[in-house]
């Protein structure tokens, strides 16, 4: 059983989308309907609550896409990007350079990168290889992928432990470098992390990190609360990920 194929499971019975599963979900689930009230000693408490915060009501959020195709796309990319790190030796500080070539040459803040300059800045020479992957980022057949969802994403099949997963992924989303991140790019974070195509697939996971990261509720994180949340999240932040072992 894959790491998509447990999510998707947990997905199916996390009626409420926020990445859990709480008591009546999960006696739903297996019972086939609702625990009555003498069990229901989380009545109105289906998700964890955490602190003085309880998990938000979700239901103004479209509930995320699911299915095999999904699960497919995913792997697809989890595979692709394996691969092409274990082929190129790519190693955490290799990402890092790879970031500091693109933010040298994005004179114009747009974010994107071509072809070209994706072999440019991961120092690789262009094959087939890499027009597959750079395909797998180009969603609108532009020509023109995000190059920092691209490098967020290698960033988990190089090697790298979570603690230095977390500083790159909040530094190369703080693009202020206030030491903040706004929901918008929690969920771009998310995107990378999940190998996910559409930002709707992540879209609760934000919510529900959200409520218990944003203390103040002026709608930013700061690291520290990135922090406190990784951990409180682990495997909604940053889901295994893992270079496969050569053989």
């Amino acid at each position: 059983v894959t790491d998509e194929e447990i999510d998707e499971m947990i997905r199916m019975i996390d009626k409420d989308g926020d990445g859990q599963v709480g008591f009546d979900e999960f006696y739903t689930m297996v019972r086939g309907h609702k625990p009555p009230a003498s069990l229901s000693v989380l009545e109105n408490k289906s998700a964890p609550i955490f602190g003085n915060k309880s998990i938000p009501n979700l239901a103004a959020v479209p509930p995320p896409p699911t299915g095999p195709e999904i699960i497919e796309a995913r792997n697809v990319k989890r595979k692709a990007l394996d691969e092409f790190s274990r082929d190129n030796n790519l190693k955490p500080e290799s990402i890092k350079r790879a970031y500091r070539r693109f933010m040298a040459s994005d004179k114009n803040k747009s974010g994107v990168i071509n072809y070209t300059e994706f072999c440019v800045i991961l120092q690789v020479e262009p094959s087939q290889q890499c027009e597959n992957l750079f395909q797998l980022y180009d969603y609108d057949d532009t020509g023109m992928i995000d190059a920092r969802e691209l490098l967020v994403g290698l960033a988990n099949f190089t090697g790298a432990g979570k603690d230095d997963k977390l500083k790159f992924s909040f530094m190369v989303y703080d693009e202020e470098g206030n030491g903040v991140i706004t929901k918008g790019e929690l969920i771009q974070i998310l995107k990378a992390n999940h190998l996910a195509t559409l930002e709707a697939e992540v879209a609760r996971k934000a919510v529900t990190i959200m409520s218990q990261a944003d203390r103040k509720g002026d709608g930013i994180i700061t690291f520290d609360e990135f922090v406190i949340v990784s951990k409180k999240f682990p495997n909604i932040l940053f889901p295994a990920q893992q270079r496969r072992p050569q053989v």
